[in-house]
């Protein structure tokens, strides 16, 4: 429903052929169990629009520079919408990777931590 969880496994791939992505309905947290990847981060008024939103995906994909964080196993990060992101990137070679992705709609977090219990 309002939340979910996947597992990712892959391999990374180089900056330059990685895209970022935001999304404006869902919040991600990402855990990485094995490998390591490295992500990058930007502010959305650092990007231009490459590929327009997908409201079915909750995805649009930009283009720009950010800052590059390794994320090993046992780290997370968390990305809220609008937080631009290329993830499953490397630096010099390419590395296996896995790690779980919790997504969760941020209107019903939004009013869920509103409520009174």
């Amino acid at each position: 429903g309002d939340h979910y969880a996947l597992v990712q496994e892959g391999t990374t791939r180089p900056f330059s052929e990685g895209k970022f992505e935001v999304h404006k309905k869902y919040l991600d947290v990402q855990i990485m169990i094995d490998g390591f990847e490295y992500m990058e981060y930007a502010d959305l008024s650092d990007l231009s629009p490459d590929v327009p939103y997908d409201g079915q995906r909750d995805v649009e994909f930009l283009n720009g520079k950010g800052h590059p964080l390794l994320i090993k196993p046992g780290m997370f990060y968390v990305v809220y919408p609008g937080d631009g992101h290329k993830p499953c990137c490397h630096a010099d070679f390419p590395t296996g990777y896995k790690k779980v992705v919790v997504k969760i709609q941020i209107d019903r977090l939004i009013h869920q931590v509103g409520q009174t219990l």
